[in-house]
């Protein structure tokens, strides 16, 4: 329990204020873009909806932000193109799908992220698990604590229900957008189906892993 706890102390200490502060920015760009549907306002890229936020929350939070950190952000982008889906007769030029599919993308993409992360999760208590299993073949009197707790089992259990229940989600958005999107069964990614072979990968093999396992059991799904 000792060595468990020890483990626990190597986590990032600023988690929980960085998730603090994303939540918080998240909240200032929602309420600003509700400010600009009301205004009618209207960009023509994604930039230029970028740089006029930016201002924004360099007023809010008192220190320069830069437009480009709400590009580079998947969550924060994901609300600028959802922004721009919304305005009528509007194409975004500069994307390569039309910002409802880019917005999904990003969302499929936290997803997909997502997943990796419980997967991994999953696999660190089959890990230890495997490892109490191997110190009580190791010791010749079965005690209490080389037992497999409930708990433990109750949380793989939970880890496995929200990676299919996850999953079953992001197939179904690629199923809703399939003249656009597509798995790639060779190459083990998601790919979009109006871009070239050699540029047309969107979620990689290494993030779509999970996904992908998940899909080989569940061959049937739909």
């Amino acid at each position: 329990m000792k060595k468990s706890t020890a483990k626990g102390g190597n986590n990032n200490p600023f988690k929980n204020y960085q998730q603090k502060k994303v939540t918080g920015r998240e909240t200032a760009i929602q309420n600003y873009l509700k400010v600009l549907r009301r205004t009618r306002a209207k960009y023509e890229y994604v930039t230029d909806l970028a740089k006029a936020v930016a201002e924004q929350l360099t007023l809010v939070e008192g220190k320069a932000c830069d437009h480009s950190t709400l590009l580079r952000n998947p969550s924060y982008k994901a609300l600028l193109l959802n922004f721009l889906a919304g305005t009528p007769g509007l194409a975004a030029r500069n994307e390569q799908l039309n910002p409802v599919a880019e917005a999904h993308l990003h969302a499929v993409t936290l997803d997909v992220g997502n997943l990796k992360k419980d997967n991994e999760r999953l696999r660190a208590y089959i890990f230890d698990l495997e490892a109490k299993a191997d110190a009580a073949q190791a010791t010749p009197v079965l005690t209490i604590e080389s037992r497999q707790p409930e708990e433990v089992e109750r949380q793989v259990l939970t880890l496995e229900n929200n990676l299919g229940i996850s999953s079953k989600a992001l197939w179904l958005v690629l199923e809703h957008y399939k003249d656009l999107l597509a798995v790639d069964r060779e190459r083990n990614c998601i790919i979009d189906l109006a871009a070239l072979r050699q540029k047309n990968v969107i979620v990689d093999a290494a993030t779509a892993a999970p996904f992908m396992e998940w899909l080989r059991k569940n061959a049937n799904v739909g």
